[in-house]
């Protein structure tokens, strides 16, 4: 006799779960078809500590998302093992990744931008500027530039379009720690504080961001400020690079760190 609530022919997809019919609620983040429609968690908004997930590259051997926006991979790279499956490697100077701006549609409001980061120092004479990630409106205006600053004390600074303003967050320290993954968030809460998480670890916040706008039609860059020294890349790898329409906060910053997933 099979048991209350599941049936022994195809109207019902697993026998063995009384939970999982045709006509259960679809539960989110359990990798189960639970109404029995031949799709898994479909309907659901992946979230972090509130902030929705709008675009998440897995970089899994490719430069699709899941959010509409790929990234076009350039120059010489390579896809090597990282944090989750695989992860992108820029092997020499100019190589990286673009895709369509991402940081415009959010105005003057909140976002979240992480990524998976795996310094590895091979690049001759790259002894400056490693950027993280880049966005530029058409070339003119340097929106947002994440980098850290190994010849000037290990610095990580935000660079952006109001007068080129050059914000310093604090040292980072993972800039020496070659061939171990980091994870980077930076973002802006509805109050327009920027923030910088390092290894789940809030270690900078500054408020002078409030009013600036990103520019349409920019482009955003993975790896690469191609307006400094004829292209400059990063020496390393990324791995899971997200984008949420929210601060994640440090709750959300500590979560992705420690399980490399968060809700």
């Amino acid at each position: 006799m099979a048991p209350a609530g599941t049936v022994t022919n195809a109207d019902d997809c697993d026998d063995s779960d009384g939970a999982v019919n045709p006509g259960a609620v679809e539960a989110c983040d359990d990798g189960v078809d639970d109404n029995c429609d031949g799709q898994v968690d479909e309907g659901c908004v992946e979230q972090c500590n509130g902030a929705e997930l709008t675009n998440h590259w897995t970089l899994d051997g490719d430069g699709l998302d899941v959010g509409g926006s790929d990234f076009a991979t350039f120059g010489n790279v390579s896809w090597v093992p990282g944090v989750d499956g695989l992860a992108l490697r820029i092997n020499g100077q100019g190589g990286g990744a673009s895709t369509a701006d991402l940081l415009s549609g959010f105005g003057t409001g909140p976002f979240t931008v992480t990524a998976w980061v795996n310094y590895h120092g091979d690049f001759v004479g790259h002894v400056r500027h490693e950027h993280i990630f880049f966005s530029t409106d058409n070339g003119r205006l340097r929106d947002v530039d994440l980098f850290a600053e190994r010849g000037g004390g290990q610095t990580y600074f935000w660079t952006q379009g109001l007068g080129t303003q050059w914000y310093t967050f604090g040292t980072a320290s993972w800039i020496g720690q070659q061939d171990t993954w980091h994870l980077i968030a930076l973002g802006r809460d509805a109050n327009g504080t920027q923030y910088l998480c390092e290894n789940g670890v809030v270690t900078g916040s500054d408020g002078r961001w409030s009013n600036f706008q990103h520019g349409s039609g920019a482009e955003f860059f993975l790896g690469r400020n191609p307006y400094e020294n004829g292209g400059r890349s990063f020496p390393g790898a990324f791995d899971d690079v997200r984008l949420y329409d929210d601060w994640i906060g440090a709750a959300g910053c500590d979560q992705l760190f420690t399980t490399t997933t968060c809700n």
